[in-house]
C-alpha cells in the first residue's frame, strides 16, 4: 500500500482527497522544496523549511506546519516507506 502525508498525518493514498475549495486546484498556483534524506532525517532541514517559509510567503500562500512537524513528516514518511536515505 502507497502513503502520503496529508493533512499533518500519514495515510493510504486511497484516502487521499483534495478540498474543492484548495487554492493549487483553484489558482493552480504552487510550490514545492525538494529535500534529500540521510539516516532517516532530512539534514538541514531548517535551511529548507525557512526557503519553504520564504517562497510561501512571496506567493501568499499559507504554511500551516512549523519546523518540528515536518520534521516528524520527513520522519514518519521515510520509516513508511522503508527508507533511511533518498
Amino acid at each position: 500500500m502507497d502513503w502520503l502525508w496529508q493533512d499533518g498525518r500519514l495515510r493510504p493514498v486511497q484516502e487521499a482527497w483534495i478540498d474543492p475549495a484548495d487554492r493549487g486546484l483553484l489558482l493552480g498556483d504552487g510550490l514545492f522544496e525538494t529535500m534529500r534524506a540521510s539516516g532517516g532525517k532530512v539534514p538541514l532541514l531548517h535551511l529548507h523549511a525557512a526557503r519553504l517559509a520564504a517562497s510561501a510567503g512571496e506567493l501568499g500562500i499559507p504554511l500551516p506546519y512549523d519546523l518540528a512537524e515536518l520534521d516528524r513528516a520527513a520522519r514518519d514518511v521515510l520509516a513508511r516507506a522503508g527508507l533511511a536515505d533518498g
